[in-house]
């Protein structure tokens, strides 16, 4: 329960930072609704199973067994943090807003 509760109160920040970050990018958008979609899903799972369901085995290397909600994490944590350093997150305009004269 206690990994539920984290994983519900991180989920509730992620969506309240995007939520007002309203100038993001289609991509930035998309990777962070991929977090969100894979946290819910582990998170449904922990409180209707007891635990994170993990169904993909790769037998031809030794990797530990995962789930698609994983993928969506991890991906979009990357994506993420390309774009962060890329400096592709947010749109811009050209326009300096808050800075002063």
């Amino acid at each position: 329960m206690l990994l539920a509760a984290a994983s519900l109160l991180l989920m509730t920040g992620i969506v309240i930072f995007a939520w007002r970050k309203m100038n993001l990018t289609k991509a930035a958008l998309s990777a962070y609704a991929c977090l969100i979609g894979g946290g819910l899903s582990n998170l449904v799972d922990r409180i209707c199973f007891g635990g994170v369901t993990d169904y993909i085995e790769m037998s031809m290397i030794s990797f530990p067994v995962f789930n698609l909600a994983d993928v969506a994490i991890t991906l979009s944590i990357a994506a993420l943090l390309l774009m962060t350093l890329m400096g592709k997150l947010e749109i811009t305009t050209g326009e300096d807003h808050g800075g002063k004269d």
